[in-house]
């Protein structure tokens, strides 16, 4: 099995990790029997791969254009640092702004900057789960809404994922180095395709849900960056607020929810838990990538304030199976006969199953994170 981390590196776990684990040996059961489960799982798999390549496509063409009708580049940069609200994203010379443009004027480094972006689970892993909540959406109260429109509404939520990276990537300065100075262009440009995308297939409505799923998430962004700053400051309620960050994804599948009550509410729920599991399990890959605890993080958290590496990476687990088990409490609020419940079980035990296999390849390399507290 494979699984793509936030820069799109393939983590191989083998099929004896997978089993070593309670929920890969319940996949295992659903893989071999066929179950209507892994089944879902898969359909929808598949159409999230082939709606992800049209989006990239699209999302070349569109952005290759809004960049070539943008006359003044250092102000588009600018204002998109001022609304976002961090600094890292500003551009301090028209010249600066120029030359970024100019090299985003190229369609392969263009390609090569969206590629990059692309690459995180939080886009590749979720257009899967995106076109489900909207299916299970339309299905349960017979909504007769265009393909064309589900699918752009898809794109608008992508869009914003793809937005929060570009922002996470300057603020985190630690991989793509000679990208990020494009990235900031990017990203402006990407929050004008989403917010568009938002309102016409989804109205007034979407795109307010869109913008004030942003500011959520810029408030993660904002804790993070404090917490950075200030390493012994940290706390509960502080990296609670900082995993606010992943709460976007929650937002949009309230967006793809259609304005429907109360499945919007409880799929934001479970999309908010779904994205902070996945937050989680990425932390674990990171230390095991970067061979260095990530700062925020759960893992951090409990060290620091333990003093027992070890210890520490345990209760990091059980955040992240709270997480997941506060996303299963709400798929459990769904109805008992909505179309897409199998699919919403395998998906959280896969969650769980790169939760426990990156936990204990972790634990594994513990000692190497001791002489760092």
């Amino acid at each position: 099995m494979k699984f793509m981390d936030q820069r799109g590196k393939i983590k191989k776990i083998s099929k004896l990790e997978v089993l070593k684990t309670l929920s890969g040996f319940k996949l295992a059961f659903h893989k071999i029997y066929r179950s209507s489960g892994i089944e879902q799982f898969e359909y929808y798999e598949k159409l999230g791969k082939e709606l992800l390549g049209e989006f990239k496509k699209r999302l070349l063409q569109k952005i290759s254009s809004y960049i070539k009708e943008d006359k003044n580049p250092l102000s588009s940069i600018n204002n998109f640092a001022e609304e976002m609200g961090f600094s890292d994203l500003r551009c301090e010379s028209e010249s600066e702004a120029r030359d970024i443009r100019e090299k985003l004027l190229k369609t392969e480094n263009l390609n090569n900057a969206l590629t990059c972006i692309l690459d995180s689970k939080f886009i590749s892993d979720t257009a899967p789960a995106f076109i489900a909540i909207s299916d299970g959406v339309c299905r349960y109260k017979k909504l007769n809404i265009p393909k064309t429109s589900q699918h752009q509404l898809i794109f608008a939520a992508l869009e914003g994922l793809l937005t929060s990276n570009c922002i996470d990537s300057n603020i985190d300065k630690d991989e793509d180095l000679e990208l990020l100075n494009e990235f900031k262009l990017v990203g402006s440009k990407a929050i004008r395709l989403a917010r568009k995308d938002c309102l016409e297939a989804g109205g007034e409505q979407a795109l307010e849900l869109f913008n004030n799923g942003l500011k959520d998430g810029n408030i993660g962004q904002h804790e993070d960056r404090r917490i950075k700053e200030n390493p012994s400051s940290i706390s509960r309620e502080k990296m609670e607020t900082c995993f606010h960050k992943y709460n976007p994804i929650g937002t949009a599948a309230q967006i793809l929810s259609w304005d429907q009550e109360p499945l919007a509410e409880i799929n934001y729920r479970g999309g908010c838990f779904l994205g902070k599991a996945a937050g989680v399990i990425d932390d674990f890959q990171d230390a095991l990538e970067k061979n260095k605890i990530d700062i925020p993080s759960w893992q951090f958290y409990h060290i620091y304030l333990t003093k027992n590496v070890k210890k520490g990476l345990r209760l990091a687990l059980e955040e992240g199976k709270n997480y997941i088990k506060e996303g299963e409490k709400a798929r459990d609020m769904l109805p008992s006969d909505y179309s897409i419940l199998p699919f919403l079980g395998v998906t959280f035990l896969a969650l769980d199953m790169q939760l426990h296999v990156f936990y204990k390849r972790t634990m594994k390399k513990s000692y190497i994170f001791d002489s760092l507290f």
